[in-house]
């Protein structure tokens, strides 16, 4: 038996294929430029454009990758939370009355539920609406307890 020799060894550079710049169009004009640049332009476009939520998610998490999102050097402190102010006097009551118990969880998520419960309201978003938000009111209201 004789072994099957190659026809011809492959020079394909792998690395340097991918590493090579690529063409693109700029402005109607044809430009060189390297593969991760053009990849991070088309995300761009996509998200920018598309509102393409996979593409959003690369871009962030290359710019985090690469240091340009830096986290706060100091935690949050304090916030300001703006209350509609033709928000009625019964949202009103039910989220200034309201006293968490001592290691009840921050009141936040209840405040964003009544407003989201109002604004939905508000916009004739129906019944349906109304009772799922009474739902997510009462399991919020259940897990702080």
């Amino acid at each position: 038996m004789s072994k099957r020799k190659s026809k011809s060894k492959s020079a394909f550079d792998i690395s340097g294929s991918l590493a090579a710049p690529v063409r693109a169009v700029e402005n109607g004009k044809q430009k060189n430029m390297p593969p991760f640049e053009a990849e991070i332009r088309q995300h761009l476009a996509k998200a920018l454009k598309n509102k393409c939520v996979v593409s959003m998610k690369y871009l962030f998490g290359q710019a985090a990758r690469f240091g340009v999102i830096r986290k706060p050097t100091q935690g949050r402190t304090s916030g300001v939370v703006v209350i509609p102010k033709d928000i009625p006097e019964s949202y009103q009551k039910e989220i200034f009355d309201w006293q968490p118990e001592p290691g009840q969880r921050d009141p936040w998520v209840r405040i964003a539920m009544i407003i989201a419960r109002w604004f939905e309201e508000r916009d004739g978003k129906g019944k349906a609406c109304q009772a799922e938000t009474a739902q997510q009111q009462s399991e919020v209201d259940s897990h702080d307890k």
